[in-house]
């Protein structure tokens, strides 16, 4: 009789106390496979952003905005306002991008188009619109702050806008195509395409919240209409950024608080490097925190798995003593309980990796893509690792103490061959 299938006998023999092991561990296993995940979530966030960011956030300002008002004559502040800001010898640019839906008139009813564009949008912003184009408006100079996008926009000799639709509508809309905005009515002509792993900085934060990724979306400069529109200059005043090359950042702050004031706006800036810091400071208290619940979880799982399986062990020391009086030895039924619970404890921690993978999977985390990423890049191995050194310490102790045991002991006598 070979070894598992000795461990597969006993664990029948014993199937409630069997299941009852898989199910503790189980629940173990997902509460420290939850704070791990949690946890390297962080840093994958920190690496993809730092990996994906074109340009030195030491030479980006993010300019804010304490108040605004909803009427044309603010938009006519702000615009003065960039305009002496970029008059200044040290900044480089004042540059805005926005992210919004528009309804294009060859396209918002075109059935191939929407049933496309559903898909991609989901269970997102606009999943009861799918007649919609999410498009971002950047300014050009803005362009290479996120890396594999443009560069640079390339203008139609037409004198149409140009548009970047990702390539997944490359052949519903060939270079050239035209669409017209039915908001404003500007003419955008297609003049190439976003490449398939393409992605953006989220509207709402660009430092704290993942990239986005840009299939099913649109790239477009600012027309001179969405350029005055009140509502949709207020929607990118949190995305306005200064570029600048001078070594004295407060200085160029101060420039842009005095500038603001003489036009009546209470204006300030971040330098991106310095909100970075900040979140970093933040995630690693975050993170500290995480390990410190995951190593709590792990040492009472593993007082609780060692507890179970010591006295599931010592319930069937009778039948380890008649299989060791009926030929058996003592290496052969060490090695039957290793086996048996190393099958209840990499089955329980398989299943509670798979059941997280599924609950990220159909979660509505915006945080969901790096989720799974350090789900399944970090954590596996980290809780596989951990399994393997569980197996060990709950293999030990009541391992010793079946070897220790003289046959009669196991069988239920006293050691001297009464019974």
């Amino acid at each position: 009789m070979g070894i598992i299938k000795l461990a597969l006998i006993e664990l029948r023999k014993k199937i409630f106390f069997s299941i009852l092991s898989f199910v503790v561990c189980l629940v173990a296993f997902y509460l420290i496979i939850s704070s791990i995940t949690t946890v390297s979530s962080t840093v994958y966030q920190k690496k993809v952003l730092l990996a994906n960011i074109g340009m030195d956030l030491a030479d980006v300002i993010h300019l804010q905005y304490q108040s605004n008002d909803e009427d044309i004559e603010y938009i006519r502040k702000l615009d003065e306002f960039k305009k002496s800001l970029q008059e200044m010898a040290d900044i480089k640019a004042v540059c805005e991008f926005d992210a919004s839906g528009m309804y294009f008139e060859e396209l918002s009813s075109n059935d191939e188009y929407i049933t496309i564009n559903k898909e991609l949008i989901g269970n997102g912003r606009y999943r009861n619109h799918p007649a919609i184009s999410r498009v971002i408006r950047i300014d050009e100079e803005l362009l290479g702050l996120i890396k594999g996008n443009l560069l640079a926009y390339s203008y139609p000799a037409s004198g149409n806008l140009p548009i970047y639709p990702s390539i997944v509508f490359k052949e519903l809309l060939p270079l050239g195509s035209l669409l017209t905005d039915e908001q404003f009515g500007d003419v955008y002509e297609v003049a190439g395409y976003l490449e398939k792993d393409a992605r953006w900085a989220d509207e709402n934060d660009l430092i704290r919240f993942p990239l986005v990724d840009l299939a099913g979306y649109f790239i477009a400069p600012w027309s001179i209409s969405s350029h005055e529109d009140v509502m949709t200059r207020l929607s990118s005043l949190h995305n306005t950024y200064v570029l600048t090359d001078s070594d004295d950042k407060e200085a160029i702050i101060r420039i842009i608080e005095g500038c603001g004031k003489e036009l009546g706006l209470q204006a300030s800036g971040e330098v991106l490097a310095n909100e970075y810091a900040l979140y970093d400071q933040e995630t690693a208290v975050f993170a500290k925190n995480h390990l410190a619940l995951a190593l709590f979880l792990s040492i009472m799982a593993t007082s609780s798995i060692i507890a179970v399986f010591t006295t599931s062990v010592l319930l069937k020391k009778k039948q380890y003593g008649i299989l060791i009086a009926n030929g058996f030895n003592k290496k052969d039924i060490l090695l039957a309980i290793a086996t048996e619970i190393s099958i209840i404890i990499t089955s329980s921690t398989i299943a509670a990796w798979i059941i997280k993978e599924i609950e990220l999977k159909r979660g509505k985390d915006i945080f969901k893509e790096v989720l799974l990423l350090a789900h399944r890049s970090f954590t596996l191995p980290i809780c596989l690792s951990l399994a393997i050194i569980l197996i060990a310490l709950a293999t030990i102790i009541p391992a010793n103490k079946i070897y220790h045991y003289q046959i009669a002991e196991l069988i239920g006598g006293n050691g001297n061959g009464h019974y």
